[in-house]
């Protein structure tokens, strides 16, 4: 990140999930296996009286659909249209989109045996989001950008890797068993838009509409997405896990980490800060209580915040304000860090002058 200079407004994060299409996903399902059903799948009706069921729990009857969506996510707010897979052996068919509106030209629609992504899906979704004549090439001009995933199978594989590199993609692959607290989709935006869903489908079925099936997700989806990536959702999650700016910091709170020092007092926790958001956004009130930066974090945090209001132009005098504005942030960041370098050179010679007075001093005994 540092060496390529890869901006905020091209690092992205991308990550699959898996969908019940009929599932609220909020409340307790009780999925019936040893009960009788008719030769779909589904229960009889007659005994469903029969089951004694504990408060709050739904039945799900067992001809639920399955779906894939892969989503990406952008650090300055904005998102890529999800790609949906569908669960199918004999293809697409043209029932499914006979009563889609407004579809978006970015989106990808596929299926597969499963309704699991595969490589060649993989590598589907990197091209149009990220090939040549895509939103995000357009955004970068031509700098370096930066793409987290996890350990999927359909990224850690060289043709998806050697595709990132002939498009300037930085591929970054987080480390098993941490991506609920490092990637910013499970931090910020998995988790309101299961709410949002959720919510979604029980006002279709408190209104008697049909259900969830192929025909009509792409619809429901769409409506949590865009109430749950929100930009002040998305920048939330690159925040909140560290990543923009760069804070290890974040990753040490969240594992509970004492942070490496040599002094002796403990160096308290970095107080909650909101994400950056744009000055034009702020109220004069709020211009008024910035105060002058204190550390590397309170200055990255500015600097976000006035980068935020330049991100939508590429005018000459934008581009010489951007310029010394990373001059001016390049020279506290030295100093900070020369300013780190002398306490912690004072803190080790505070403790070995502690151990010092510390250590008992012998006696020698004489002899007799």
């Amino acid at each position: 990140m540092v060496e390529h200079k890869v901006k905020p407004r091209n690092t992205y994060d991308v990550d699959e999930t898996r969908f019940v299409m009929g599932n609220t996903q909020s409340r307790r399902v009780l999925e019936i296996i040893r009960h009788p059903r008719s030769t779909d799948g589904r229960l009889f009706p007659a005994d469903m009286k029969d089951l004694q069921l504990p408060p709050g729990t739904s039945v799900q009857d067992g001809s639920r659909e399955f779906a894939t969506v892969i989503c990406c996510i952008c650090a300055d707010g904005f998102y890529h249209d999800s790609t949906i897979i569908m669960k199918a052996i004999n293809g697409m068919q043209d029932s499914w989109f006979s009563k889609m509106d407004d579809v978006s030209s970015n989106i990808l629609f596929g299926v597969s045996p499963n309704g699991w992504t595969d490589n060649s899906k993989a590598i589907a979704w990197l091209k149009r989001h990220f090939g040549p004549g895509s939103i995000s090439e357009i955004k970068a001009a031509g700098e370096w950008w930066m793409l987290i995933f996890d350990g999927h199978i359909s990224h850690m594989n060289r043709e998806f890797l050697s595709t990132c590199l002939d498009y300037m993609v930085l591929p970054v692959c987080l480390p098993p068993h941490t991506t609920h607290f490092s990637q910013p989709l499970d931090v910020s935006i998995f988790s309101p838009r299961k709410a949002v869903y959720s919510n979604i489908l029980h006002r279709c079925m408190q209104s008697r509409e049909k259900g969830v099936w192929k025909g009509n997700f792409y619809k429901l989806y769409v409506e949590a997405q865009e109430i749950a990536f929100t930009p002040e959702n998305i920048r939330r999650g690159f925040w909140n896990t560290g990543l923009v700016p760069l804070d290890f910091r974040a990753l040490r709170r969240t594992l509970k980490t004492p942070t490496p020092t040599a002094v002796s007092d403990p160096v308290p926790p970095r107080p909650s800060t909101p994400p950056p958001c744009a000055l034009s956004s702020m109220s004069p009130t709020e211009i008024y209580a910035i105060t002058t930066p204190r550390d590397q974090h309170s200055l990255e945090h500015l600097f976000q915040s006035v980068s935020l209001d330049l991100l939508g132009s590429n005018s000459p005098r934008t581009w010489r304000i951007k310029h010394v504005m990373e001059k001016f942030k390049n020279t506290g960041v030295t100093f900070g860090h020369k300013w780190d370098f002398v306490q912690e050179r004072l803190g080790a010679a505070t403790q070995r002058y502690d151990n010092r007075e510390a250590k008992p001093k012998c006696r020698r005994r004489i002899p007799e």
